[in-house]
């Protein structure tokens, strides 16, 4: 019983340090949103694609391990929140997952503010570019729109017809 209370503990642990690290590039990703650095921006990216099936895994390593706890020690299935989990455990368990439950929720937390920001920051640049193309897709339309009587009064002549 208790190896299975250390492979869920050492899997939420895996899953903060994983989440840490993709906070850390969403703080990168702000900064260069921010800074208008579009490299960084795509490095960051990647880095995400990196960390999101690694979580992914250790998501479902804790879903398999939450099920093994369940049938170990006959708790229903229907079961399925943390804290509901818990009360259905011994109090060591309590003690020592909980801690880690509370600093996951609080990362993952922040993680979701900060992405939120990241979003609007992305769509204010989108909106910015969308203006910016527009007001040069309307200058070239004003350089190539002429009348005719203006373009023929600026044509050079062979021949002079006044003289």
């Amino acid at each position: 019983m208790s190896e299975l209370k250390t492979r869920l503990a050492d899997i939420l642990r895996v899953e903060k340090e994983l989440y840490q690290k993709l906070f850390q590039a969403a703080q990168a990703k702000n900064e260069a949103l921010l800074n208008n650095d579009i490299d960084q921006l795509l490095e960051e990216v990647e880095i995400d694609k990196k960390i999101i099936p690694l979580i992914e895994d250790k998501e479902l390593a804790r879903t398999k391990t939450i099920a093994e706890i369940k049938k170990a020690f006959k708790i229903e299935e229907d079961k399925d929140s943390y804290s509901a989990l818990l009360k259905e455990l011994p109090a060591d368990w309590s003690a020592e997952l909980n801690p880690l439950r509370e600093e996951l929720l609080s990362l993952t937390e922040e993680f979701n503010s900060l992405n939120k920001q990241n979003q609007l920051l992305l769509k204010q640049a989108l909106e910015l570019n969308q203006l910016s193309l527009q007001s040069i897709l309307n200058n070239l339309e004003d350089q190539t729109t002429y009348s005719r009587p203006t373009a023929e009064q600026n044509q050079p002549r062979i021949l002079n017809q006044q003289g």
